[in-house]
């Protein structure tokens, strides 16, 4: 159930990369990266979201 819900999830996510394809530049030390503006949110959002899950509330046994 918990596989289909992430397939399901990647799909949305890829079809929204896809419809919105406004490209924005990224600047990285001497490098430059161009990649679609929805990635980059997508990405943002992935990330923080990982971080959140592993920073501990502070609930857990003394």
């Amino acid at each position: 159930m918990r596989g289909l819900l992430i397939i399901i999830l990647l799909i949305g996510a890829t079809l929204f990369i896809m419809q919105n394809m406004a490209v924005t530049t990224i600047f990285f030390f001497k490098y430059t990266y161009t990649i679609p503006r929805a990635l980059l949110l997508v990405i943002t959002l992935s990330v923080g979201i990982l971080i959140g899950l592993l920073i501990p509330t502070g609930n857990g046994k003394k």
